[in-house]
């Protein structure tokens, strides 16, 4: 398992019902019941591109300009994550517990 393999497996865990729980804010917040597995594998290759594009990005523009513009970056990511997470997601039903 690589390290965004790993990055992305801890947003996933099994309910104990055996459907794919699927954590958007890690502990913080309630999770949401992937419909399908195909739905979760989607999500998990998506999450794995979204991080192998997002962790660089803020990593050379803080290197390049500095730590308070990196912070804009990481402003910008979490809004690009949020937007992304919502429409992937819609209509997926909360979890109950986990």
């Amino acid at each position: 398992m690589g390290y965004f393999d790993g990055l992305v497996s801890g947003s996933f865990k099994k309910d104990e019902t055996g459907q794919t729980v699927f954590f958007p804010y890690g502990v913080f917040g309630r999770g949401k019941l992937a419909p399908s597995e195909d739905a979760a594998q989607s999500l998990r290759s998506g999450l794995k591109i979204y991080y192998m594009i997002a962790l660089p990005v803020i990593i050379v523009v803080s290197i390049l300009a500095g730590f308070l513009m990196s912070l804009g970056a990481a402003a910008v990511l979490m809004v690009v994550y949020e937007v992304w997470v919502r429409a992937k997601t819609s209509g997926w039903a909360r979890s109950r517990g986990c």
